[in-house]
């Protein structure tokens, strides 16, 4: 989906400044919520003021990560989830 259709669907959707709710799984290696928290930190350039919570499976292979960061606009959110692209063992975001 074009980066404009998405902003536009993300303003109908959710108000900003305001905090966005991601959620990330992947594998449990390699200091992967660091690295999830490290690429949101990137986007807004500051410590992260957010709620974070982790859930690991019960085989211990994957973990659940939920950020909840406050961002000034859906460019942000865009951002964020660009960022997740490039961390290795991401499974799965939304």
């Amino acid at each position: 989906m074009e980066y404009a259709r998405l902003r536009e669907l993300l303003n109908s959707t959710h108000h900003f400044p305001g905090t966005y709710t991601f959620k990330v799984i992947g594998w449990q290696r390699n200091d992967f919520v660091e690295r999830v928290l490290d690429a949101a930190r990137e986007v807004i350039g500051r410590a992260l003021p957010l709620g974070v919570g982790t859930r690991g499976t019960s085989s211990g292979r994957h973990v659940a990560v939920t950020l909840e960061p406050f961002l000034d606009d859906s460019d942000q959110v865009l951002e964020i989830y660009e960022q997740l692209r490039g961390v290795d063992d991401v499974i799965m975001y939304w």
